[in-house]
C-alpha cells in the first residue's frame, strides 16, 4: 500500500506484539482538539513537514492526532518496531532531538524502514505532560532538514501546553460523566429496591425494615445481588397484575 494512502486515524502495526494504535481511549472531541494542535505546528512552522500527538492508553500507545498520511505511516513504524524519538520522549517525559536520523545509531533500524526513507530528516518530540492522573503524551514535529530549532522548540512547548490542558479537560469530562453515570444507576436501583419493599410489606404485612431484612436474605440466599431479587420481584409482580393475566 501507498504512504500517502494510509489513513491517520486507522494505523496498526504489523507485529501483534508491537506497541499498538488503538482508539481506546479516545473520543471524537479529543481527537478534534489534538488535530487542530498539530495542524498549528505544521502551518506555523516552515521547516516542519508533518506533526503528530502519540498518548499513552494504559498498556498501549495510540496516535489520536497526526497532520497527513505520511506523519501516520512513520509514526506507525515507531509502533510497529517498537522504538524511536516519539516513543523516547513519551516514556522519558524528556524531550527528544534527532537532527540526522539517518546516522543516529540510537534508532538505527527506523531509517531502512520506506516511511522513514522517504520522509524524515529530523526529528524534534517534545512531552505532553497534564496533571496526574491524565494519560502523558509527546508531540513530534518531523522535518526534511535540520531545520530552526529554536523556533520549534519555543513554538512546539506552547502547543505542547495546549494540548496538556486539552488532555486534562478530557479526562474530567470523562470522569464527571462516569460519576453521573454511576449517580443515575444509583437511583435506578434505589427505586426498584423500594418498589420490591413496598411488594414484600403487603404481601406479608410486615414493617419496611423487615421486608428489606427478607429480601437481602433472599439475596444472599440465591447469591444474587439485592437489585436483581427486587427487579425480579417486581417485574412478577406486574407481570401477575395486567390485564389478561
Amino acid at each position: 500500500m501507498p504512504i500517502n494512502s494510509l489513513d491517520p486515524q486507522s494505523q496498526r502495526p504489523a507485529d501483534p506484539g508491537a506497541r499498538a494504535s488503538t482508539p481506546g481511549c479516545r473520543d471524537q472531541d479529543l481527537t478534534r482538539a489534538l488535530t487542530v494542535i498539530v495542524d498549528e505546528a505544521v502551518n506555523a512552522l516552515p521547516d516542519v513537514l508533518g506533526a503528530s500527538v502519540m498518548l499513552h492508553g494504559g498498556a498501549t500507545v495510540e496516535v489520536p492526532a497526526c497532520s497527513d498520511p505520511v506523519t501516520a505511516a512513520v509514526d506507525t513504524a515507531q509502533l510497529t518496531l517498537c522504538t524511536g524519538p516519539s516513543l523516547d520522549a513519551l516514556d522519558l517525559g524528556q524531550e527528544v532531538w534527532a537532527p540526522g536520523l539517518a546516522d543516529d545509531p540510537r534508532w538505527s533500524v527506523l531509517p531502512d524502514h520506506p516511511a522513514w526513507r522517504e520522509a524524515v530528516g529530523s526529528v524534534l518530540a517534545l512531552p505532553i505532560t497534564p496533571p496526574a492522573p491524565c494519560p502523558a503524551g509527546v508531540l513530534t514535529l518531523y522535518c526534511s532538514g535540520t531545520g530552526d530549532l529554536d523556533r520549534m522548540r519555543s513554538t512546539g512547548r506552547v502547543l505542547t501546553s495546549s494540548a496538556a490542558t486539552v488532555l486534562h479537560l478530557a479526562w474530567a469530562a470523562r470522569r464527571a460523566h462516569a460519576r453521573l453515570t454511576d449517580m443515575e444507576q444509583a437511583m435506578r436501583s434505589r427505586a426498584v429496591i423500594d418498589q420490591a419493599i413496598g411488594m414484600v410489606m403487603a404481601q406479608q404485612g410486615c414493617s419496611d425494615q423487615t421486608a428489606f431484612l427478607i429480601l437481602r436474605r433472599t439475596s444472599q440466599n440465591r447469591n444474587v445481588k439485592l437489585r436483581d431479587v427486587c427487579r425480579d420481584i417486581v417485574d412478577r409482580v406486574s407481570s401477575a397484575g395486567a390485564p389478561g393475566r
